[in-house]
Order: C-alpha cells, then structure tokens, then sequence
C-alpha cells in the first residue's frame, strides 16, 4: 500500500540547478540549509548528465546555478604539461602520472565522436612511441611507455571500422615492434 504524505514545499528551502534547458530542484532535508542539499544536488545531477567541471553559484534565494565550464586555457596547460612530463620522462619514478593521463584519455574519449576519438589515440600512440624512441629518457621510463602502449593501441582497435583502418593497425603494431626491438635493447 502507498501512502502519500502531503507536500512539505512550502515550509523547506529549496535548491535549483539548470544547465542549459534542464532544470533540477531539490528541497533541503530535514529543514537543512539550501546548501547542505547542495551535495545531494551535485549527485543527482552527476548520475543525469555527465559534467566534468561545473561552476557553482547560490544566490540568495536559495536559486543554485550551476554553468557546464568548457575545457579551459588552464586544463589545455595542465594536460599539455603532463604530455611534457611524459615525453621528456621528466618524473620517471611516478608512473601513477602514465597511468591517470592514459585513463584521462579513455575517460575523455568517451565523450567525444568516434572520428575525434581516434584522432587522440593515435596521438596518444605516437607520443609513446617518441618516447620509447627517444635514448635521452630513462630507460625503464620508456619500457613502462611501451609496456602501456597497448591501452590506446586496444583502444583503436574497438574503433576501427573498416578494413583499411585494421590494416593501418597491424602497420603501426609492426611499426612498434621494430622500434621497440631497435630502441630498447640494451
């Protein structure tokens, strides 16, 4: 049996979010502040629509807006650093960095066309490859560029529609291979 309960509307705060042409309310628990409801806002509005970086404003009549920020200057920096770091194996003893920028970039190509997707891995493979290439990087920095060249490389292939695509691949993967055998022999 449901047993409705009247509305408690009209005696709690409440916090509304939009984002383009959506609009979300969320009354506050319990008789919490506007921007305790805050956290739960954000969770709720996460699980709807997926949003990496939001810019939040609470105006005084507990109106809460929230404004999708698109990739900015400091993220193009931030990222553009970290390849940096990559390529030159600036801070090869912290592969968390490989590691966090190859998922960033799984995570990033999710969102994007399939066409764009391709277009960052194949980036992606051929900054690993410079690395590996490059005997001025650490040694065992470029064995763990190697060793994860496979991710992006995975990552083409559930992409690769056609048959010229998949050959593209195996030229790459023997590409790699004889690098790799060149390169990294010691």
């Amino acid at each position: 049996m449901i047993r409705r309960e009247k509305p408690i509307a009209a005696k709690c705060p409440r916090a509304q979010a939009s984002i383009g042409g959506y609009m979300l309310v969320v009354r506050s628990i319990r008789g919490l502040p506007t921007t305790a409801a805050t956290p739960l806002l954000l969770t709720v509005l996460s699980a709807c629509v997926h949003i990496q970086h939001l810019q939040i404003k609470i105006r005084n009549d507990s109106h809460l807006q929230l404004w999708p920020v698109s990739v900015n200057a400091n993220r193009k920096d931030h990222v553009r650093e970290i390849e940096r770091d990559i390529r030159w194996g600036r801070l090869p003893d912290r592969p968390d960095i490989l590691y966090q920028y190859l998922l960033d970039c799984e995570a990033d190509a999710m969102t994007l066309e399939n066409s764009v997707a391709k277009d960052l891995f194949r980036q992606l493979v051929d900054l690993l490859v410079e690395v590996i290439c490059d005997a001025c990087v650490p040694y065992h920095w470029r064995c763990l560029c190697l060793y994860n060249i496979y991710r992006p490389m995975a990552c083409l292939r559930e992409r690769a529609g056609t048959s010229t695509e998949r050959l593209e691949l195996s030229r790459k993967t023997y590409e790699i291979n004889v690098l790799a055998g060149y390169f990294l022999i010691r």
